[in-house]
């Protein structure tokens, strides 16, 4: 891991956070930025995180590991993020806030446009401009 304080942090912190040592060491050398918060803090922003995105904690832990600055950002930042991007997509705080599910592929761009418009009543639009 290359960090020298591994010995005496990482058991303390997966104890604490109730983590395997393996995922506190890659956790640390992914964000060291968590060495400046209590073990305490950044279990309850996990918690925070797991109730945000109506997840089971394993599963916000592995998200966590994917992308470390999660456990940095205060709860309540994250809670405004995702509240002005459910806000802005007209979806709620879980499913914004969530990982898209791979169940259909995104449309790549230029496709799928049309089909939207006519759901809508609109017409497709003739150009490719973008939308302002």
């Amino acid at each position: 891991m290359g960090l020298g304080y591994a010995d005496a942090v990482v058991p303390a912190w997966s104890e604490r956070l109730q983590l395997a040592p393996e995922a506190v060491a890659l956790l640390l050398s992914r964000q060291p930025a968590l060495l400046e918060i209590t073990p305490v803090t950044v279990k309850a922003r996990l918690e925070s995180l797991a109730a945000l995105l109506a997840l089971p904690l394993e599963a916000t832990v592995q998200l966590v590991l994917r992308h470390p600055a999660l456990a940095v950002v205060p709860p309540n930042a994250t809670i405004t993020r995702v509240k002005n991007l459910s806000g802005q997509l007209g979806v709620s705080m879980q499913r914004a806030g969530a990982p898209r599910r791979a169940s259909r592929p995104l449309p790549r761009r230029g496709e799928g446009g049309a089909g939207r418009a006519r759901n809508r009543g609109a017409t497709a639009p003739e150009s490719h401009a973008p939308r302002v």
